[in-house]
């Protein structure tokens, strides 16, 4: 297994692998396709970036995997599990899988060498929560095809920009706050939310001449697109 960047990923394409959370659950199944919706509810669920499965590990040896953690021995500390036997070079046995440490244990662990020791990550540290979130974004939003608020699909934005560059805009994606669009006129730096259409872009431009004629602002104050 692999560690991936969510903007890797790639979109619009059958998955070559099953990706995990870190906390070891499954979020989506090779040969799945995923959108730029979905890339868009991973970051905002938190999630930077993914476990990617080899074509024959199974999903419960990969979340057993991913809930252990390698831990030097000098690093051990008291009420952390074994993960995994530990065993001595002569092989004798240290500590069965699912025994907590004590002050005694942890100094037979030094006296036998052992210079590793698989533990059991503690539930803070899997970040289960975000696996959940973006699992309940992926029904509601996907699954069940909601407008997903703030979301701006790159067709839209590509559209928009063409539109604005016939009236002399640059568009720039903004990332502060909900996702908006920073909008250039004349070097005049406007802060606005994309509308749908392109008679509001025009008007965005203030009273610039477009295609279709001039056209003067009656409310600056627009909603965000898909919201």
């Amino acid at each position: 297994m692999r560690v991936i960047q969510v903007q890797q990923l790639q979109v619009d394409a059958p998955l070559l692998y099953a990706i995990y959370h870190e906390s070891g659950k499954l979020l989506h199944n090779r040969g799945e396709r995923l959108t730029a919706k979905h890339i868009y509810l991973l970051q905002h669920a938190g999630i930077e970036k993914v476990v990617a499965a080899d074509k024959l590990e199974r999903p419960q040896r990969m979340e057993a995997e991913l809930r252990q953690r390698l831990v030097p021995t000098k690093q051990l500390a008291l009420g952390m599990t074994v993960a995994r036997l530990i065993t001595a070079d002569d092989g004798k046995v240290i500590a069965d899988s699912g025994k907590m440490l004590g002050k005694d244990l942890i100094e037979y662990i030094v006296r036998s060498k052992v210079e590793e020791v698989w533990i059991e990550k503690k539930p803070d540290e899997l970040n289960a929560a975000q696996a959940k979130a973006y699992l309940d974004k992926v029904k509601k939003h996907i699954e069940q095809n909601e407008a997903i608020p703030g979301y701006i699909p790159p067709t839209t934005t590509k559209m928009a920009a063409d539109m604005l560059r016939d009236i002399g805009g640059v568009l720039e994606l903004e990332k502060l706050g909900p996702p908006s669009l920073r909008i250039k006129v004349e070097g005049d730096p406007l802060l606005k939310r994309l509308p749908p259409l392109r008679g509001h872009l025009q008007r965005i431009a203030f009273g610039r001449e477009g295609p279709a004629g001039r056209h003067r602002p009656r409310d600056r104050r627009y909603p965000a697109f898909g919201a």
